[in-house]
């Protein structure tokens, strides 16, 4: 399971990645729609979710 770091607050719902995190997502470690992934932060702990839309240089992740 890929695990990022993620300091924008999280909650249920879709979370986009920034483009550091989208580009390692995307093209690092070649996700693709559906793939299980996990963000955490300090404030909010882990959250499990799974990537939602891919664009070229951009993700977006759906939480649960």
């Amino acid at each position: 399971m890929v695990r990022l770091y993620s300091p924008p607050p999280l909650q249920p719902g879709a979370a986009q990645l920034n483009p550091t995190q989208s580009h390692y997502v995307l093209h690092v470690l070649r996700l693709k729609p559906l793939a299980p992934i996990s963000l955490f932060n300090e404030r909010d702990g882990e959250w499990l979710g799974h990537i939602e839309h891919v664009h070229e240089k951009s993700a977006g992740v759906m939480l649960e």
